[in-house]
């Protein structure tokens, strides 16, 4: 009788621990690698968007780094 408590113990623990590793792996590919890969989208939409901004004109890149300087401060200002 104890002998079959145990195995049927040792037997539950096993089951819970293939059902756990099978629910972090799930969380592992959806989740983890989810925001990876959204995390490399967003990377190369920024990149895309400062590649436009590239004119080569330094008047250009003085104004935008001028009204990102206010920009700032006004955010940390007010």
């Amino acid at each position: 009788m104890t002998k079959q408590v145990i195995d049927r113990a040792v037997d539950s623990v096993a089951i819970m621990n293939v059902v756990l590793a099978h629910l972090v792996a799930f969380a592992d590919r959806t989740l983890v690698d989810g925001m990876v890969n959204l995390l490399a989208k967003v990377a190369g939409w920024i990149g895309k968007l400062a590649r436009t901004m590239q004119t080569g004109n330094v008047q250009t890149y003085f104004i935008i780094t001028l009204l990102a300087v206010i920009g700032m401060l006004v955010v940390l200002l007010f």
